[in-house]
């Protein structure tokens, strides 16, 4: 077992820690926010100045990332380190000396507030842009949990993916309001300004002038570490593929588009709102979409589907094949999308093409990533929302394949962070987006380059002088 020894870098962030205990770690992917953590906790802890340490994070890191760093470096193994879900989310876990750390997904925040126990007094929130939102469930559910711990972290790579507006909640964790607001209408009273986009429809959108001013107000609350100035990455080579739908594909989308509802032989489909026809169109560009009845999107359980063509799981399959046998992850959105997918491949690699996403268990998901790792499986289809976020994939391979690309940018930049990260033997990284021509893909993959370049700004302004 080794030691772990902190890079400079890391060294910086744990100092900081140790004497402020509001922080928000903005580090890429790869810089070891994870290790980092630990070792200011225990640090803490070997003077008495934290207990307990809870962790907050999504269900497959909490099950994979906490407790095998912990057991990697000989400096932690004294730490004890309990995930409160399923059969471990018990009331006799709570008590004294049960854990050291105690690791639980937002979800069962509600349960943890209940209970009668010794607070944490230090808090790590992992992936904190899932609560840049107030008002959602798991943002209300955590501010019963903050009034009882003091020292408070959160830990992200990518703070503001869709917009500077992501900041709001994720500060709020650190401050409770100071700095952006406590509410949402706060800020944007401060630093937002109606916008029209449509018949009796405004946007709120943060006013250019305010900018300086939010990085102002945030940069003594985060301390941002960009991957590129501290380690050796491979180079990151980013291929569209352009794909042609069929005549008839080509016309039944432009009429949905047009008026909201086509008409297939196996049933109707139906756009009920914006946000309807977004998805529906996306799902057409694919080449598999979700049926209607009566106007009414069917039950998840009952979710009927047709193909409409077959372009994409054909650019697909060939991609696959010019990498001559190398392994590839293949990112998909739709979950009626798979079986489609899988009949493209199988012939390909030979067998069943496995995949990691909704229905697939923890235990699952790290066979999963360790066969990949260890070079044994060709294709691995992966949701963004199961993948993204903590698990190693470096080791396995260098090409990733975005069957349809999410509207989220931290989605797409962590996923890609699976691969592009410290430990990639590669020389080179290529990413792959199958885009199908003149339908709503084209303007997924602007948006993303729009919010890729706002992120950057706020990055960049947030970064400064080594400490």
């Amino acid at each position: 077992m080794s030691e772990f020894v902190p890079h400079a870098y890391q060294e910086r962030v744990i100092e900081r820690m140790l004497r402020q205990e509001r922080l928000g770690l903005l580090l890429d992917p790869g810089l070891g926010k994870t290790p980092t953590t630990l070792e200011a906790f225990r640090r803490l802890h070997a003077v008495c100045e934290a207990a307990r340490l809870l962790v907050v994070a999504p269900l497959r890191p909490a099950y994979t990332v906490w407790p095998e760093e912990a057991r990697k470096w000989a400096q932690f193994r004294h730490l004890k380190v309990h995930v409160l879900h399923g059969k471990g989310k018990t009331e006799a876990a709570l008590e004294e000396g049960v854990a050291d750390v105690y690791v639980i997904n937002s979800e069962g925040l509600g349960w943890l507030a209940l209970q009668r126990w010794r607070w944490p007094d230090m808090l790590a929130v992992d992936e904190s842009t899932k609560f840049k939102r107030l008002s959602a469930q798991r943002s209300r559910l955590l501010r019963q949990t903050l009034r009882h711990v003091p020292r408070r972290h959160i830990r992200t790579g990518t703070p503001a993916p869709n917009g500077i507006e992501d900041l709001h909640g994720q500060i709020n964790i650190l401050d409770d309001g100071l700095a952006l607001g406590r509410k949402m209408k706060d800020f944007r009273e401060k630093f937002c300004a109606p916008v029209p986009v449509g018949d009796n429809r405004w946007e709120w959108v943060v006013r250019e002038s305010q900018i300086p001013e939010i990085y102002r107000r945030i940069e003594p609350l985060v301390v941002r570490l960009d991957a590129r100035d501290y380690l050796e990455l491979p180079e990151k080579v980013v291929t569209e593929v352009v794909v042609d739908l069929p005549s008839k594909a080509r016309a039944l989308y432009d009429t949905l588009r047009e008026e909201l509802v086509i008409e297939l032989n196996e049933g109707s489909v139906v756009a009920l709102n914006a946000g309807s026809l977004t998805a529906k169109c996306r799902q057409v560009a694919n080449g598999t979409v979700y049926l209607s009845d009566d106007g009414e999107v069917s039950s998840r359980s009952e979710r009927r589907s047709a193909q409409i063509h077959a372009e994409k799981t054909n650019a697909l399959s060939e991609l696959v094949e010019e990498l001559g046998g190398k392994p590839v992850l293949v990112a998909y959105e739709f979950q009626h999308e798979l079986p489609a997918i899988k009949q493209a491949l199988r012939g390909i690699v030979g067998g069943e093409v496995p995949h990691l996403g909704g229905g697939v268990s923890a235990a699952r998901g790290v066979e999963l990533e360790r066969a990949w790792n260890a070079g044994r499986l060709r294709v691995l289809l992966v949701h963004p929302q199961s993948a993204a976020h903590g698990l190693n994939l470096q080791a396995g391979g260098a090409h990733i394949i975005w069957y349809s690309l999410p509207w989220d940018l931290e989605l797409y930049d962590q996923l890609n962070g699976r691969l592009w990260r410290q430990g990639q033997q590669a020389e080179r990284v290529f990413i792959y987006h199958l885009v199908a021509r003149r339908t709503i893909d084209g303007i997924v993959s602007r948006a993303l380059r729009r919010k890729a370049a706002s992120q950057d700004a706020l990055c960049q302004a947030l970064r400064g002088p080594d400490e």
